[in-house]
């Protein structure tokens, strides 16, 4: 072939051809060249031995794909979940919501250490609450570390609670805030991005378990929080894109825990910034310093 070609061009089923710059052919070969390999019994019997990404990118070609490939490869049940341990009444809790009603409604607990670690260490997981109900559920599951929700220090709730209404005449935020819970609004924060922040504090986690120094605040989570542990184990990117250019979004389901925390750890939050008084920051993580030396062990 005397001409350049810069796409490739079918020879037969399964097998397609194209001429590189240098005039080396490069042929692109799918299973489906073979004969035997054509039915759909074949692929059904044969896909069940591949991860879903993995056969996307050895069998079907699609080299960019990770449908099926889990969000956080990185979480551990061994490092990232923790026993439960006493709540100082000084640490810094924040409450953070991704409202439901026919979907779930997850409401997640969360402490920082002084080196802005993140435990959560209490969670609310539930479908069918009114926003009465569902207040009077936080203001009890608050009441169990001391607290009041009224003086967390950070309230959160997704965006979304600003206009869905669940069939009431009041948006969400307006109805919490009859329930005496002030939200502020989560930030807008891609999943990309948000995904990201956390991949990396369950990194840190890691490398602090294995002894080596971390370069920012890990994440752990008490062994209780069955539902949130479930989602971190379960979430997987979405089936392939037709446009490999596109990046590959997360399955938007069973996410709602990890929502609360790409909600969360968007916002950068800080120990410091909940305590400013020096002294005071020092006091209470040398009270606590021990508890947090076992946990990272």
């Amino acid at each position: 072939m005397s001409e350049l070609q810069s796409t490739f061009s079918p020879v037969c089923e399964g097998m397609m051809i194209r001429r590189a710059a240098n005039g080396f052919a490069v042929v692109r070969l799918h299973y489906t060249a073979h004969p035997a390999r054509r039915t759909k019994e074949w692929k059904e019997a044969e896909s069940k031995k591949y991860e879903p990404h993995a056969w996307e990118q050895e069998q079907e070609l699609n080299w960019a794909s990770r449908a099926g490939e889990k969000v956080f490869p990185n979480f551990s049940l061994q490092v990232h979940c923790i026993d439960p341990f006493e709540v100082p009444s000084e640490a810094p809790m924040a409450m953070v919501v991704d409202p439901g009603y026919r979907n779930y409604l997850a409401a997640c607990f969360y402490v920082l250490d002084a080196e802005d670690n993140i435990y959560q260490v209490g969670e609310i997981y539930a479908r069918k609450l009114f926003v009465p109900q569902a207040a009077a559920a936080m203001k009890a599951k608050a009441r169990e570390f001391g607290r009041r929700v009224a003086d967390m220090n950070w309230l959160y709730v997704d965006k979304e609670a600003k206009s869905e209404r669940h069939g009431q005449p009041r948006s969400i935020l307006d109805q919490y805030k009859d329930e005496g819970i002030s939200f502020q609004l989560a930030p807008q924060v891609k999943d990309v991005h948000g995904h990201n922040l956390i991949r990396t504090m369950l990194h840190n986690a890691l490398e602090e378990s294995e002894g080596r120094p971390k370069t920012g605040p890990a994440f752990y989570v008490f062994k209780e929080c069955v539902n949130t542990i479930l989602e971190f184990q379960q979430l997987s990117f979405m089936d392939k894109s037709n446009d490999l250019n596109q990046p590959e979004k997360a399955k938007d389901k069973n996410n709602h825990t990890v929502d609360c925390l790409k909600n969360f750890t968007s916002t950068n939050p800080k120990y410091s910034i909940a305590f400013r008084d020096t002294e005071l920051t020092k006091r209470i993580w040398d009270i606590n310093k021990e508890t947090h030396r076992r946990l990272t062990q």
